[in-house]
């Protein structure tokens, strides 16, 4: 439904690609993008469900392996480890092994 999407624009092109990913056979790389994009996706299924419930229907009708709530969501995500990591973690650097200028005992 356009309407649904309008409401939650940031789920478009996670659908979008998760369908594509999942009409070339790969349901697996389905769920990776919709999990990649949870709280984008997650509106579809909290804030505007009732507005959104026709579209679900419609990706579950072709077996896309989209979740029919928050919780199911959170279960799929979870369970298949797609989600994805905490932005903290994207510019984290190891610490070096040795400090410079240490001084020997």
């Amino acid at each position: 439904s356009g309407q649904c999407l309008d409401l939650c624009p940031g789920s478009c092109g996670p659908i979008e690609r998760a369908g594509m990913t999942f009409l070339n056979n790969d349901a697996e790389g389905a769920i990776a993008h919709l999990c990649r994009s949870f709280q984008d996706v997650l509106c579809l299924l909290t804030t505007q469900k009732d507005k959104c419930k026709p579209l679900i229907d419609a990706a579950t009708t072709f077996n896309l392996p989209i979740p029919g709530s928050a919780t199911a969501a959170y279960q799929m995500c979870t369970t298949t480890t797609q989600v994805a990591p905490p932005a903290t973690t994207k510019n984290q650097v190891a610490p070096p092994a040795t400090t410079k200028n240490q001084v020997a005992p």
